[in-house]
């Protein structure tokens, strides 16, 4: 349910933020399903530690730098914003100033699905800021009508960094390490 949540957002972004990042390509192939690098951002407006430009500076290097890796690697990549706090809108506005992302999720505070699937799925404590480096496949089981059957997908989490001293420590290792280096690490190597 996350990924249709998820791709409403990312199909009406245009509107509500002008240039973003294009779109994921939802062409024919893509009922071949994919293996796809995600960076998930998890944070909160109203949180003095989420919100600031340091932190948002270092979620957009973040983004951008696993973005390069996975594209060099022929990997298809997204992105994930998660707000916690009651207000959508104020969610939306404030994941728009942290970065561009291809999918977000905001309001209902920790009842929203991006937060629930987080505790539930990836066992995330209720900190913000945290990022997930994630690899994620998804296989797509169509009905004999070749209609969406099920989407099936497999997660492994290839880093998670907790804290605002936690996001410092993964932007300190992106800085001074390669994108070779950063890939092997992170199994996404060549």
């Amino acid at each position: 349910m996350l990924f249709f949540v998820g791709f409403y957002y990312s199909y009406n972004s245009e509107n509500r933020y002008g240039e973003n990042r294009d779109y994921i390509d939802i062409s024919s192939d893509w009922r071949d399903g994919g293996d796809y690098v995600r960076v998930v951002f998890l944070g909160s407006y109203s949180c003095n530690f989420s919100n600031n430009s340091d932190v948002h500076h270092m979620v957009n290097y973040t983004d951008k730098k696993i973005d390069k890796i996975a594209d060099e690697r022929g990997l298809d990549y997204y992105s994930t914003g998660i707000s916690l706090g009651m207000n959508s809108d104020r969610g939306v506005s404030y994941l728009g100033e942290v970065g561009d992302f291809n999918e977000i999720v905001a309001g209902a505070g920790s009842y929203n699905f991006g937060a629930h699937y987080l505790q539930n799925e990836l066992d995330a404590s209720r900190i913000t800021p945290q990022i997930w480096i994630l690899r994620s496949e998804y296989e797509i089981i169509l009905s004999e009508n070749r209609e969406v059957d099920e989407i099936r997908r497999n997660e492994e989490i290839l880093r998670h960094d907790a804290g605002t001293y936690g996001l410092r420590e993964l932007y300190e290792w992106f800085k001074d390490s390669s994108e070779h280096h950063v890939a092997t690490e992170l199994g996404l190597s060549d």
